[in-house]
C-alpha cells in the first residue's frame, strides 16, 4: 500500500468516526442544542482538527442523511430481489419504509429534515454528491419494479416507469416525513386527533398503488 492510499484510508476512517460522534451527540441532544465543540470532545479531537473534516454541523447531519439513505437502499433492494409480482413488490416498498421509520426512527428524523440542512450546505461538498448517488440508486430500483410490474402485467401498460419512480421516491422522502413529523405538533393534534401518520401513510400509499395497479390482472394471470 502506498503513502497516498495509506493517507486516504486514514481519512476515511477519521471522517467516519466524526460522523460517528456526530451521530450520538444528535441524537443524544438534538441537532439544535449540539454544538461542534460537543462533537469534537466526544470524537476526542480538537475543533480546529473536526474542521479540517466538517465546515459545519449541516454537513455532518447531512452525512448521516447519507446513512439513513442507505439502510433504506439495503431495504429497497431486498424488495427488488423478491420473486413476488410488481406490484406487490410495489407494496413491499411501503411496509419495508414504514419499518425503517419504526426501527430506525432517529435515522428518519434526520431525513425528514434533510432539506433544511441541504440549504445550508455548500453545493460543492462531497457529501451532497453522496446524498444524490443514494438517491439514484433509490428512484432506479423503484422504476425496476415498476417496469417488472409492467411486464408481469400486474401494474398498467400505461404507466411511466421513471416518472412514477420519481414522484414516489419524493412523496417518500419529502411529503411522507412531514406527515409523520408535523401530525403530533400542537397546533396540529386537536383537528386530526383521530389519525396517526401511519394510517395517513398507508392510505396516501394505497391510492398512489390503486392507480397503477392492472385492473384486469386477474384475468390475465
Amino acid at each position: 500500500m502506498g503513502i497516498a492510499e495509506r493517507k486516504e484510508r486514514e481519512k476515511r476512517r477519521r471522517k467516519n468516526e466524526i460522523v460517528n460522534a456526530a451521530e450520538r451527540v444528535f441524537f443524544r441532544k438534538g441537532f439544535d442544542l449540539a454544538t461542534m465543540e460537543d462533537i469534537a470532545e466526544d470524537a476526542e479531537l480538537s475543533k480546529a482538527t473536526l474542521y479540517l473534516y466538517f465546515h459545519k454541523k449541516t454537513e455532518l447531519c447531512l452525512a448521516i442523511t447519507v446513512r439513513s439513505l442507505k439502510i433504506l437502499r439495503h431495504a429497497f433492494e431486498k424488495v427488488s430481489q423478491s420473486q413476488a409480482s410488481g406490484i406487490d413488490k410495489f407494496q413491499q416498498i411501503s411496509d419495508a419504509y414504514l419499518q425503517f421509520y419504526r426501527d430506525h426512527l432517529d435515522y428518519f428524523n434526520i431525513l425528514a429534515n434533510f432539506r433544511n440542512h441541504s440549504s445550508n450546505c455548500d453545493a460543492d461538498s462531497g457529501v451532497i454528491d453522496e446524498i444524490c448517488e443514494q438517491n439514484d440508486q433509490i428512484n432506479q430500483l423503484i422504476t425496476h419494479i415498476i417496469t417488472r410490474g409492467i411486464e408481469d402485467r400486474s401494474i398498467r401498460a400505461g404507466v411511466n416507469p421513471d416518472k412514477i419512480a420519481y414522484a414516489l421516491w419524493g412523496q417518500l422522502s419529502g411529503l411522507m416525513p412531514n406527515i409523520m413529523t408535523s401530525i403530533g405538533m400542537k397546533d396540529t393534534v386537536n383537528r386530526i386527533e383521530q389519525f396517526n401518520p401511519v394510517e395517513i401513510f398507508e392510505y396516501l400509499y394505497a391510492l398512489i398503488k390503486n392507480s397503477i395497479a392492472n385492473p384486469v390482472r386477474g384475468a390475465d394471470n
